[in-house]
């Protein structure tokens, strides 16, 4: 299941799916009109890592004992960067942070 290029929506692995999300977006190649943007991207990365982990997480069950352990060292390292792309969205979501632009 790891080492299959194709994910379960059909994309050819994440950096396609990065690509279309990100790279042919109106706005790319100009700079952000404010943190809402910003915040957009962030967000629809956290969906998108969400997306592709949650195929591994619904089926290390039924691994076998190998192919479940790289399973979960993907979810871990997954939930890690879940974890600061979040940290990332409060800072610029917090009234009186310098992210935030609300001093």
């Amino acid at each position: 299941m790891l080492a299959g290029p194709w994910k379960s929506n059909g994309m050819f692995a994440t950096g396609k799916k990065l690509r279309l999300d990100f790279f042919d977006a109106p706005r790319c190649g100009r700079v952000m009109e404010d943190d809402h943007d910003l915040l957009a991207l962030l967000c629809t990365r956290i969906g998108i890592i969400m997306e592709d982990t949650s195929t591994i997480a619904v089926t290390a069950a039924i691994m076998e004992s190998d192919e479940r352990a790289r399973a979960i060292a993907e979810i871990s390292r997954a939930i890690s960067r879940l974890s600061t792309l979040a940290a990332a969205v409060v800072a610029l979501s917090t009234p009186g942070s310098v992210a935030s632009g609300h001093q």
